[in-house]
């Protein structure tokens, strides 16, 4: 967070115009900041997500750049179940009856993910864990039923804790859940994130994004996930180290809120810019929240704005953790 000093560098963007900042903002942003990096890794984590500016023209049906940022603001990123056209959504061709919502915790859900890591792990085992207990436990057919009976003694925050963990370790694998994904994919690591936007310079975006606390509920995180082991430990469930422990991934449920998009980078005419979030701006808004509730976006604009975009789905998240998956 401590690049984007020069205000030359620093635009937002109202009604598809981008424009500099002016000095009051400059202020505010430089506050904003300043929150922020005092925060970092012990209230929230900055993560990255780097994406192709032409995927996002199409997901949200726009014809500008600016444009693109003046509705990122206001729906945000969202995981690619909730695409109209993902591949999975003609009903000729979907015929799952698993991960079927976010909140999904039914036996065929479970049965999937069992079966999805064992093929994966058949494909290509896994290298991470190197005393092979994960892989053996899931390569062996006969613990399938044993998985789905200690599964089903556990509460229904425990089994979507458990359900979480183990679709997180698939998430890595982009091509055996990426249609039906409820999570969007950051990293730790701006570098590694600004390296999936492709090598066409005028075609980059990267997402500055804001986790909060309690992380666990909101994302999963390959190198912090105490809780989960502990969890499955005591009703021996195997566990599993990090994938690719390099990429420092963290998966985000549902995708990214617009609340906690801090800005966008990209690159015009050969030299990086940032576009912050306008809403960091609005009359009143305490900057103090900014780690905690995140920006006030305009509901009203999301209600008219997301039924523009091509997506069918949302995620609404509340303050206790819960997820609502609904059509738009």
């Amino acid at each position: 967070m401590d690049t984007y000093n020069t205000p030359n560098d620093i635009f937002i963007v109202e009604d598809s115009q981008k424009r500099n900042l002016t000095e009051d903002e400059i202020a505010i942003f430089n506050q904003a900041k300043n929150i922020l990096n005092d925060n970092l890794n012990t209230n929230i984590k900055i993560l990255y997500r780097g994406e192709k500016k032409s995927n996002l023209m199409y997901r949200l049906n726009t014809h500008s750049q600016d444009e693109i940022f003046d509705k990122l603001f206001i729906v945000g990123e969202k995981a690619s179940n909730y695409y109209k056209d993902n591949g999975m959504n003609n009903t000729n061709s979907d015929t799952r009856d698993y991960m079927l919502d976010i909140n999904d915790i039914s036996n065929n859900t479970f049965s999937y993910i069992f079966n999805a890591i064992e093929d994966n792990l058949k494909n290509n085992g896994d290298e991470s864990n190197e005393d092979n207990a994960f892989e053996n436990y899931f390569l062996d057919e006969n613990n399938k039923i044993f998985f789905l009976n200690r599964i089903s003694e556990l509460t229904d925050k425990n089994k979507l804790r458990i359900k979480d963990y183990y679709y997180a370790y698939l998430h890595t694998c982009n091509e055996i859940v990426n249609n039906f994904s409820h999570y969007t994919s950051t990293s730790l690591c701006s570098e590694l994130a600004w390296s999936f936007t492709g090598s066409e310079s005028n075609d980059k975006i990267m997402f500055h994004f804001i986790l909060k606390k309690p992380y666990l509920d909101f994302a999963i995180y390959s190198r912090n996930q105490g809780h989960l082991k502990t969890l499955c430990n005591s009703i021996n469930l195997p566990i599993y180290e990090a994938r690719y422990d390099h990429e420092n991934e963290i998966s985000i449920k549902g995708g990214l809120l617009p609340h906690f998009i801090f800005g966008m980078e990209y690159i015009e005419n050969n030299e990086k810019k940032f576009i912050v979030n306008p809403y960091l701006f609005e009359n009143d808004y305490d900057v103090n929240n900014i780690i905690t509730k995140g920006f006030p976006i305009n509901e009203e604009y999301f209600e008219e704005t997301i039924k523009t975009t091509n997506y069918n789905k949302i995620s609404t998240v509340y303050d206790d953790g819960r997820f609502e998956q609904t059509s738009v």
